[in-house]
């Protein structure tokens, strides 16, 4: 077998494997389009803790740094989730 058909072979191999691949590709994107809208919904509302003209002044500094926390942003006005208020 000479270089050429070896190549095409191990091509033909690698697009077989590759379409389970792009299949479970194509199953991971639609559960994404699924999902979301449901995450923009859940990170809107933990942003509500952090806006005082909204639900800002109606929890603790503790819980306002969780919901930073939960959005991917450091702790502002407590250093540690042990503190109480």
């Amino acid at each position: 077998m000479d270089e050429m058909e070896q190549k095409k072979n191990y091509a033909m191999y690698v697009i077989g494997d590759n379409s389970l691949k792009y299949a479970y590709l194509q199953l991971l994107e639609k559960n994404v389009d699924i999902l979301k809208p449901r995450i923009e919904q859940l990170e809107a509302f933990v942003n509500r803790f952090l806006d005082p003209e909204d639900l800002g002044y109606a929890v603790n500094k503790c819980f306002r740094d969780d919901a930073r926390e939960a959005l991917g942003r450091s702790r502002v006005e407590s250093p540690s989730k042990n503190n109480n208020l």
